[in-house]
C-alpha cells in the first residue's frame, strides 16, 4: 500500500538533512538499499541532496524476495521514484540471484543474506565505495532484543555500528518516528508493507508488543535503552584493542597456543577465540553456547578433531589447534 503523501515537487523540498554527513568523508560513490518502506524512501532522499551539493553519487539497489504475490508493484514504486530522482536503480528478483549459501536461519535471516549478496555483488560490479542501509533507532533497538532473546555475546548485543566494514547507518541515531515526520513534512510518498504488522516474525513481535510494554512501565526505556547500547559500544571498543594486543600472545600464524591461552582471563579467552576464527573460518553464528562448545573441546586433555558446521573443523594436538576448512 502506497501511503498518500505524495508531492507536487519531490526532489526539491527535503531542505532539512537527518543523516550524519560526516561518515561519507571517505565515500564517494554509495550503494543504497531501496525497498520503497518510509525508512529507505527518507535515507534515499537525504542522500539525494548530498548528490545535488556534489559530495557523492548513488546506485540505488532493489530486491523483491517474492514473498507477496503484490511485491512487483513495491518494484515499480521504487522505479518511479528513482526516475523522478534521477538515480539509477537496480532492481533484481530473489530467483534471478545466483546465491548458493546454505538456508539454515531464520526467513527474516534469509532475506538479509539475500540482500547483502546482492548489494556487495552490485559494489563489486559499479566499483563502488560503500554500502548504505536505513536503520534507524528503532531498529537498533529491536535488534538488541533479537540478539538478547536468542543468545549472544557482549558484541552482539552491541547491536549495529554506524560503519561496519562494508556498510554505513547513518540514520541509527534517528527514530522511526522523525522519519515519518520528514516524509510528511516534505508530502513525500512510500510503500507500507502489510507484512510489518505480523506476529508471525520475532523483529515484529518486539516491535509491537514488547518495547510497547516497556514504554508503559517506563517512558524512559527508549532513550536509557539507546543509552545502554552506546555504553556497550564504548565497552566493545576498549575491549577490541585489548584482544588485538593479548591475541599476538596465544596466536602464532595460524596456530592457537592452548596453553597460553587457558592463562588468560575468561573474558578475553573467548573475544581471542572468536577473532581467531573470524580471520579464518567460514560464517557462523556468535553465540555464547558456540563459544562455550569450543571451549569445552579445547579444555578437554585428549587431541582430536570437533567439527563446526558442514566445511570446517579445528583440530587439536597437544597443546595447539588449528583450524581446517573443508
Amino acid at each position: 500500500m502506497i501511503k498518500k503523501e505524495t508531492s507536487k515537487n519531490t526532489p526539491n523540498r527535503a531542505t532539512k538533512l537527518l543523516i550524519k554527513q560526516s561518515v561519507f568523508a571517505s565515500h564517494k560513490k554509495l550503494v543504497v538499499g531501496l525497498s520503497g518502506g518510509p525508512d529507505s524512501v527518507c535515507l534515499l532522499h537525504q542522500l539525494v541532496a548530498l548528490q545535488k551539493m556534489g559530495k557523492i553519487s548513488l546506485i540505488a539497489v532493489h530486491l523483491d524476495h517474492e514473498w507477496r504475490a503484490e511485491s512487483y508493484k513495491d518494484a515499480e514504486f521504487c522505479q518511479k521514484l528513482c526516475e523522478e530522482l534521477s538515480v539509477p536503480l537496480i532492481s533484481k528478483k530473489s530467483s534471478e540471484l545466483h546465491y548458493t549459501a546454505p538456508k539454515n536461519g531464520s526467513r527474516e535471516d534469509e532475506g538479509r543474506n539475500l540482500r547483502r549478496y546482492l548489494f556487495e555483488t552490485v559494489l563489486k560490479e559499479y566499483g563502488a565505495d560503500a554500502i548504505v542501509l536505513a536503520h534507524h533507532a528503532d531498529d537498533q533497538r529491536e535488534t538488541f532484543f533479537i540478539r538478547l532473546t536468542r543468545g549472544t555475546t557482549l558484541t552482539g548485543l552491541c547491536s549495529m555500528k554506524e560503519q561496519d566494514g562494508l556498510y554505513i547507518r547513518p540514520l541509527l541515531h534517528v527514530s522511526k518516528l522523525e522519519i515519518i515526520d520528514f516524509l510528511k513534512e516534505h508530502t513525500l510518498s512510500w510503500i507500507e508493507d502489510a507484512s510489518n504488522n505480523s506476529d508471525d516474525y520475532l523483529r515484529n513481535r518486539i516491535r509491537n508488543h514488547l518495547i510497547p510494554a516497556l514504554q508503559k512501565c517506563d517512558q524512559r526505556a527508549e532513550t536509557q535503552l539507546s543509552r545502554l547500547i552506546a555504553s556497550l559500544q564504548d565497552t566493545e571498543s576498549f575491549l577490541e584493542k585489548l584482544t588485538a594486543k593479548t591475541f599476538n600472545s596465544v596466536v602464532s600464524g595460524q596456530l592457537l597456543n592452548i596453553a597460553v591461552l587457558k592463562t588468560i582471563h575468561p573474558v578475553l579467552q573467548k573475544r581471542v577465540l572468536t577473532l581467531w576464527i573470524c580471520m579464518q573460518a567460514p560464517t557462523f553464528t556468535l553465540t555464547e553456547s558456540f563459544l562455550d562448545e569450543i571451549m569445552r573441546f579445547l579444555e578437554s586433555p585428549r587431541g582430536g578433531t570437533h567439527q563446526l558446521g558442514t566445511s570446517w573443523c579445528i583440530v587439536k594436538k597437544q597443546n595447539t589447534a588449528k583450524i581446517f576448512i573443508f
